[in-house]
Protein backbone atom coordinates (compact mmCIF):
# COMPACT_ATOMS: atom_id res chain seq x y z
CA UNK A 1 0.00 0.00 0.00
CA UNK A 2 1.17 3.32 -0.85
CA UNK A 3 0.58 6.38 1.15
CA UNK A 4 1.92 9.02 -1.49
CA UNK A 5 -0.85 10.89 -3.37
CA UNK A 6 -1.10 10.54 -7.05
CA UNK A 7 0.61 12.69 -9.12
CA UNK A 8 -1.08 15.97 -10.21
CA UNK A 9 -1.93 15.63 -14.51
CA UNK A 10 0.50 17.93 -15.48
CA UNK A 11 -1.48 18.86 -18.70
CA UNK A 12 -3.55 20.62 -15.60
CA UNK A 13 -0.62 21.60 -13.20
CA UNK A 14 2.65 22.65 -12.91
CA UNK A 15 4.98 23.16 -10.42
CA UNK A 16 6.55 26.62 -9.86
CA UNK A 17 10.00 27.12 -7.60
CA UNK A 18 11.07 30.72 -6.37
CA UNK A 19 14.40 31.89 -4.62
CA UNK A 20 15.09 35.30 -3.82
CA UNK A 21 17.26 35.25 -6.96
CA UNK A 22 15.00 33.20 -9.44
CA UNK A 23 12.02 31.24 -10.42
CA UNK A 24 11.65 28.15 -12.53
CA UNK A 25 8.76 25.87 -13.70
CA UNK A 26 8.04 22.70 -14.57
CA UNK A 27 7.93 21.95 -18.29
CA UNK A 28 8.20 19.27 -20.62
CA UNK A 29 12.04 19.69 -20.40
CA UNK A 30 12.40 19.66 -16.76
CA UNK A 31 10.13 17.61 -14.37
CA UNK A 32 9.68 18.18 -10.07
CA UNK A 33 12.78 16.56 -9.58
CA UNK A 34 14.97 18.65 -11.93
CA UNK A 35 12.84 22.01 -10.42
CA UNK A 36 14.37 21.13 -7.11
CA UNK A 37 17.82 19.81 -8.55
CA UNK A 38 18.30 23.54 -9.69
CA UNK A 39 16.94 25.25 -6.53
CA UNK A 40 19.32 22.89 -4.75
CA UNK A 41 22.31 23.74 -6.39
CA UNK A 42 21.50 27.39 -6.78
CA UNK A 43 22.15 27.12 -2.77
CA UNK A 44 19.07 29.56 -1.31
CA UNK A 45 16.21 29.15 -0.10
CA UNK A 46 13.21 28.49 -1.98
CA UNK A 47 9.66 27.70 -2.24
CA UNK A 48 7.69 25.28 -4.09
CA UNK A 49 4.02 25.95 -5.56
CA UNK A 50 1.66 23.76 -7.34
CA UNK A 51 -0.09 25.86 -10.09
CA UNK A 52 -3.47 25.22 -12.02
CA UNK A 53 -2.93 24.90 -15.59
CA UNK A 54 -0.37 23.84 -18.32
CA UNK A 55 3.37 25.77 -17.94
CA UNK A 56 2.67 27.62 -21.08
CA UNK A 57 -0.42 29.42 -19.41
CA UNK A 58 0.23 33.07 -18.77
CA UNK A 59 0.14 34.48 -15.32
CA UNK A 60 1.72 37.38 -13.31
CA UNK A 61 3.62 37.03 -10.77
CA UNK A 62 3.16 38.99 -7.24
CA UNK A 63 5.87 39.04 -4.64
CA UNK A 64 7.64 35.82 -5.91
CA UNK A 65 4.03 33.89 -6.09
CA UNK A 66 1.74 32.85 -9.05
CA UNK A 67 -1.01 35.17 -9.10
CA UNK A 68 -3.67 32.21 -10.43
CA UNK A 69 -6.72 31.21 -8.98
CA UNK A 70 -6.17 27.56 -7.18
CA UNK A 71 -2.41 27.96 -6.38
CA UNK A 72 -1.27 25.80 -3.85
CA UNK A 73 2.18 26.13 -1.98
CA UNK A 74 3.67 23.20 -0.86
CA UNK A 75 6.56 24.37 1.22
CA UNK A 76 9.42 26.39 1.58
CA UNK A 77 13.01 24.89 1.90
CA UNK A 78 16.97 25.24 2.53
CA UNK A 79 19.10 23.48 0.51
CA UNK A 80 21.54 20.86 2.24
CA UNK A 81 24.77 22.80 2.37
CA UNK A 82 26.50 19.87 3.11
CA UNK A 83 25.67 18.27 -0.61
CA UNK A 84 27.86 21.60 -2.32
Amino acid sequence: MSYLPEAPDLTQHHFFGTSHVEWRCTSEDRDLRGLIKFFEQAGYPYALYLVPGPDDRPYQIKHTIPDVDGVVCLGTFEPDRKKK
